[in-house]
C-alpha cells in the first residue's frame, strides 16, 4: 500500500479489511455447518452403525436442533431487543427465502415421511433433499445480489478504515490503490460529505 497516512504512527500500519465470502454465502453455508456439524456426525455414526436404518438419535437431534432453531433462537433474539429500541432485518429478501425453504422443508419431510415411503426414505428422496440445500443457496444469495426478478439493491455500501486524524487538521487521506478500487470516491466525497473543503484539504497518496 503506497504512501503514508497522516495521524498514523510510523510503526503502525494501515489496516483495510476486504470481504472475500458473502454474509449470505457464508451464513448459509460455513456457520450452519460449523453449528450443525455436531448432529451430523451423530446421525451418520449411528445411521452406519445400524445398517443403514434409523436410530433414536439421528433423526431427532437434527429435526429437533432445527426447531429450537427456528423457534426458540427467534424468540431469544426479539426478546433481547430493548423496549425503547427496535431492530429490522437487514437483508430481508434472504429472510423471505430462507423462511420459505425452511417451511417447504418441513413439508417436504412429511409428505416423504407420510405419503410417497412411508417410514422410509429412499434413495432418490434423499438426492432430492440435499439438491435443495445448493438451490437454496443460489436462490438466497441471487435475492442478496438482486437476481432473478429480485429488486435489486441501492447504492453499495462500503466501509473504509481510516487512521486518526492529528489534532487541528480536517483531511480525509486515501491511498491510490484504494481509489482505483472506487472511483466515485473522491467524487461522491466532494458533492456530498465534504463539499466545504477545498481541494488542498482533500489530500489523495
Amino acid at each position: 500500500m503506497g504512501g503514508e497516512v497522516p495521524g498514523l504512527r510510523e510503526d503502525e500500519p494501515e489496516v483495510i479489511e476486504v470481504r472475500i465470502w458473502n454474509d449470505t454465502v457464508a451464513n448459509l453455508t460455513l456457520m450452519a455447518l460449523g453449528t450443525s456439524a455436531p448432529e451430523i456426525l451423530l446421525a451418520v455414526v449411528e445411521i452406519i452403525g445400524n445398517r443403514f436404518e434409523a436410530g433414536d438419535l439421528g433423526p431427532g437431534t437434527i429435526v429437533g436442533s432445527a426447531a429450537f432453531n427456528l423457534l426458540l433462537i427467534t424468540a431469544v433474539c426479539i426478546l433481547s431487543v430493548p423496549d425503547d429500541e427496535s431492530r429490522r432485518v437487514a437483508r430481508f429478501r434472504v429472510f423471505v427465502v430462507t423462511s420459505l425453504f425452511a417451511f417447504l422443508a418441513y413439508l417436504w419431510l412429511l409428505i416423504v415421511l407420510r405419503v410417497v415411503s412411508p417410514n422410509e426414505v429412499e434413495l432418490w428422496e434423499a438426492i432430492v433433499t440435499f439438491l435443495c440445500f445448493p438451490l437454496l443457496t443460489f436462490v438466497a444469495y441471487s435475492a442478496d445480489r438482486g437476481w432473478l426478478g429480485f429488486a435489486k439493491r441501492g447504492r453499495n455500501k462500503r466501509q473504509l478504515e481510516l487512521g486518526p486524524v492529528p489534532n487541528g487538521e480536517s483531511k480525509l487521506c486515501y491511498s491510490v490503490a484504494m481509489l482505483e478500487r472506487f472511483p466515485p470516491l473522491v467524487s461522491t466525497l466532494r458533492n456530498k460529505v465534504i463539499s466545504d473543503l477545498s481541494t488542498i484539504q482533500l489530500n489523495v497518496l
